[in-house]
């Protein structure tokens, strides 16, 4: 549906955020190539815009960074749920209670 080209940003595409937005979406699931590069990237860009963030860990690998460090990274500064593709729970958006504040919080 959308061609990411020789950007690292998901959100740079042509369209897609607006896709997005039209459709209602509020959660974003990741995988790709390289979790510490174009992953990395569009999560950071989707947790600044609000969406809450999956990372498929079964789906991702890292390129030059240890993996491990990459997704507890995203864990702690984006919020990101990182789980399997097997997982039930990575395809819809996580609860918060309304006593945790962030910066990704859900739509009132």
């Amino acid at each position: 549906m959308f061609t990411k080209r020789a950007c690292f940003d998901a959100f740079l595409s042509d369209g897609f955020e607006e896709y997005l937005g039209t459709r209602g979406v509020g959660h974003v699931v990741l995988a790709g190539l390289y979790a510490d590069v174009c992953v990395d990237t569009t999560a950071r860009t989707a947790f600044q815009k609000g969406f809450h963030v999956t990372v498929l860990t079964d789906c991702t690998a890292a390129l030059h960074l240890p993996y491990d460090a990459v997704l507890r990274f995203m864990r702690l500064v984006y919020g990101a749920r990182t789980t399997t593709a097997d997982d039930a729970r990575a395809w819809t958006a996580p609860v918060y209670r309304a006593e945790e504040e962030t910066c990704a919080r859900p739509p009132d």
